[in-house]
Order: C-alpha cells, then sequence, then structure tokens
C-alpha cells in the first residue's frame, strides 16, 4: 500500500469521494428534499429521465408519489453499456423497479452500522474499514445498493444513500468481485454506476498492480457519459469527471476533459477540483 504524508488528509478533506461523498443530481430530489410530512408531494414532472436510485427514494419518500417522466434520450439510460452483465434495475417504460429482492435484516444492519458509524475518509481508510463486510454475502450487498437501509438520523437527502452504496461496492471488493464491479459500471446509468467506480478508484489507490486497468476502466466510462451528454442531460457525469480527477494514472488527455467539465459545470466550491490533484502531488506531478 502506497502511504501518504499528513497534509494528504487535511488537504483530501474538502475533495469530492476523497472527504466526502458528494450528493446526487436530480431534479426529482430537489422538489421532494425539503418537504415535511404534512407537505408530502403526490405528483411531479420531470423534463428527462433520472437515475433509478434518485427516483426510487423520492417514491420512498414520498409514497404512492405518480413521476410523470421525460423521454430518456439517446443513448438511451435504461439500456447497460456492456448487456449481459448483473441487472440492478429493471424498466417498464420510464418506471423503474429494483431487479433484486430486499436484503437481509442482519446484512443491512452490518452495512447501517458501518456507514453511521464512520466518517468518509481517504481511499485506504474507507477500503479498510469495509473490511468487516466481506462477511456479508454477495446478493446481499447487491441487494442493497438497490434497497438501501434506511439512515438511523438526519441526513442531506440522497447523500446516505450514496454512501450506503459506495460502502457496498467497497464490500463487493474485498469478495473479490472486480467483474462484477465492472459490470456495475457499464450497467444502467445510475448512482450505482459512481458507487462501483470509486471502489475500483480505492483499488488502485491501495494496490499498484491495479492501476492501469482501473485508469482504462474509469476513461472508458466517463468519455461514454461525456459523448452521452453532448445530446442529453447526464446527470452522473460531473460525479465520474470528479471520480476521474482522483484516479492514479488516468491519462492527461482524459484528466484534462474531466478538469474542464467541471469548470463548465455548477458546483459548490468544496466540490471544485484543484489544478494539480492529491493524487498528482503525491506522485510529484
Amino acid at each position: 500500500m502506497e502511504r501518504v504524508n499528513a497534509g494528504y488528509f487535511e488537504e483530501a478533506r474538502d475533495i469530492a469521494w476523497l472527504g466526502f461523498v458528494p450528493a446526487g443530481k436530480a431534479s426529482s430530489i430537489n422538489a421532494v428534499a425539503g418537504l415535511n410530512p404534512q407537505q408530502m408531494a403526490t405528483e411531479i414532472g420531470i423534463s428527462a429521465m433520472e437515475p433509478p436510485s434518485a427516483i426510487a427514494l423520492v417514491r420512498r419518500r414520498c409514497p404512492g408519489i405518480v413521476i410523470a417522466m421525460g423521454r430518456p434520450g439517446e443513448p438511451d439510460p435504461r439500456q447497460p453499456l456492456r448487456p449481459g452483465g448483473a441487472v440492478l434495475w429493471h424498466y417498464d417504460g420510464t418506471r423503474e423497479t429494483a431487479a433484486l429482492p430486499p436484503p437481509d435484516p442482519d446484512a443491512a444492519g452490518v452495512v447501517t452500522e458501518l456507514a453511521a458509524q464512520r466518517s468518509w475518509g481517504p481511499p485506504a481508510v474507507t477500503l479498510h474499514a469495509a473490511a468487516r463486510l466481506r462477511e456479508v454475502p454477495v446478493k446481499e450487498l447487491l441487494s442493497l445498493l438497490v434497497h438501501p437501509p434506511q439512515s438511523p438520523g438526519r441526513t442531506r437527502m440522497s447523500v446516505w444513500e450514496r454512501t450506503v452504496q459506495a460502502w457496498c461496492c467497497l464490500g463487493l471488493l474485498h469478495r473479490g468481485e472486480t467483474g462484477l464491479l465492472a459490470d456495475i459500471v457499464f450497467g444502467v446509468e445510475d448512482w450505482t454506476t459512481e458507487a462501483a467506480v470509486y471502489a475500483l478508484v480505492a483499488s488502485a489507490w491501495t494496490d499498484p498492480a491495479q492501476r492501469a486497468g482501473v485508469a482504462a476502466l474509469v476513461a472508458e466510462r466517463f468519455e461514454k457519459a461525456f459523448t452521452a451528454q453532448q445530446t442529453r442531460p447526464v446527470l452522473i457525469a460531473s460525479s465520474l469527471a470528479q471520480l476521474a480527477c482522483v484516479t492514479p494514472d488516468l491519462s492527461a488527455a482524459t484528466r484534462d476533459a474531466a478538469r474542464r467539465m467541471l469548470a463548465e459545470d455548477v458546483l459548490p466550491s468544496a466540490q471544485r477540483q484543484p489544478k494539480r490533484t492529491v493524487w498528482d502531488k503525491l506522485r510529484g506531478r
């Protein structure tokens, strides 16, 4: 494992995916996030398709809500980029349904305890903390990706769910399921895509032998999101760009493209990427 200096921890604190899990981008989330139970939304309209994890969260927050969804656009975000891999979501038109049953309560309890007790940290820290998830069966980790447990406390809507998804993908990494993680990366366009990319990036930070393969995978997924964004909204694109900026040994061309995307995106200052990433500095670039 490559060591990092003490200054890294302070600098990483304000960088997405290194110091915190960024909130999901979705107009559906924005529409209901500030509502109290007495203001429960019953119907919302969305101009374009949004990640199924986001829509499923809205349905859990507002049971019975009617969601009018716009056209998916092309390329179709409901279609996996690599057919034949793991399936997390089914679609009936624009209506999403989890492809897996709810997880075992004991498995959900283990993940809930970890996600609630651990603050987010650098890849080496989160990967070490996730070692306890190697005892959770793969099928339960997959179920938790689409059926995240309820947050035990108050959190910003989407952050808890996305944090749970990231922990579950780190658990899959500990189970040796790198191929399954790649399936999720190239599956339907979703928050789970980001979580799986993060887990593989974490493996690249801690295992030099993984870096070339992970860099190639991250570059391919980012480039597909970049291309799709020319014809329709891609709500996970900026997060993929953030992940690209912290991927070890990523090509300069892809890193520059990711930085340009983030520079053009409207992000809180705490999420803006530095001209040189922490990884650049550690590698002396």
